[in-house]
C-alpha cells in the first residue's frame, strides 16, 4: 500500500467518523473507487484507532465527568440522587453499545470478510440512511435528560 492510499484513506476516515455515514463502508468503496488493490482489515483498525484517540482527547472533560459520577452514583449504592446527567449518559452509551459488541462477536463467528463486499456495504448503508432519516424525523428527544433506553 502506498503513502498516498494511506493519507487518502486517514483523510476519508477522518472527514467521514462523524458524519452520519460510513466511514468504514467508505474505507472499502474507496479502493475500488480509484482502481486500488483492497486494503487489509489492520488498515482499517489502524485508521479508527487514529479516531478513537482523537475523540478521546477531544471529550476527555466530559469522559471523567462521565466516570466520576458514574463512580459516585454506584458506590453511594447507586441512590437515586446521585444519578446525575452525565452518568445517566454513561449508563446509555454502555447501554446503546451492547448491539455493536454482540454484531462483532457474531461477524467474527461468520467471517468478516462476508460483510467487506462492495455490494453489501452499498445495501446497508442505504438502508440504514434511511432509518436513521426516519429516526430523525421522529425524533421527539431535545437533550440527554429526556433521552430513553
Amino acid at each position: 500500500m502506498s503513502t498516498i492510499e494511506i493519507i487518502v484513506l486517514s483523510l476519508i476516515q477522518g472527514l467521514t467518523e462523524f458524519l452520519p455515514i460510513s466511514s468504514s463502508g467508505h474505507l472499502i468503496l474507496a479502493p475500488k473507487f480509484f482502481g486500488w488493490n483492497d486494503h487489509t482489515l489492520e488498515m482499517d483498525v489502524a485508521v479508527h484507532m487514529g479516531t478513537l484517540i482523537s475523540v478521546l482527547l477531544y471529550f476527555r472533560k466530559d469522559l471523567m465527568r462521565m466516570l466520576f459520577e458514574t463512580l459516585k452514583y454506584i458506590f453511594s449504592g447507586f441512590k437515586r440522587e446521585y444519578f446525575g446527567e452525565y452518568a445517566r449518559l454513561a449508563f446509555v452509551l454502555i447501554f446503546a453499545t451492547i448491539p455493536a459488541v454482540i454484531a462483532g462477536f457474531a461477524l467474527k463467528k461468520v467471517g468478516i470478510d462476508l460483510v467487506r463486499h462492495v455490494w453489501i456495504v452499498a445495501t446497508t448503508s442505504i438502508v440504514f440512511g434511511i432509518i436513521m432519516y426516519v429516526a430523525d424525523r421522529r425524533s421527539q428527544t431535545q437533550g440527554i435528560n429526556e433521552m430513553t433506553f
